[in-house]
């Protein structure tokens, strides 16, 4: 329970940061809750936590997509500073 409390603050933090990486450790950390929620018959707090994955994944693919776009027009902005 500590470890997934301390990776949770990690993420948390990486969140914050706005890394994107911050997603796969929530993912984990969720993971683990689940396994944890099960082993003790916590049923209801396991599928919570199934639902949080489900939204981090959800998060995940919409942040690759704004970090898609930012990419495909970074150069074009590049272009546009050089010439002014």
């Amino acid at each position: 329970d500590a470890a997934t409390t301390s990776a949770s603050l990690v993420a948390q933090y990486m969140l914050n940061r706005k890394w994107i990486e911050s997603w796969y450790v929530w993912i984990g950390v969720d993971i683990a809750f689940v396994a944890l929620s099960i082993a003790t018959g916590l049923w209801i707090v396991a599928a919570l936590y199934a639902l949080f994955i489900v939204l981090c994944v959800f998060s995940l693919r919409a942040w690759r997509r704004v970090q898609r776009a930012a990419d495909a027009t970074a150069p074009a902005d590049a272009a546009v500073a050089a010439r002014a």
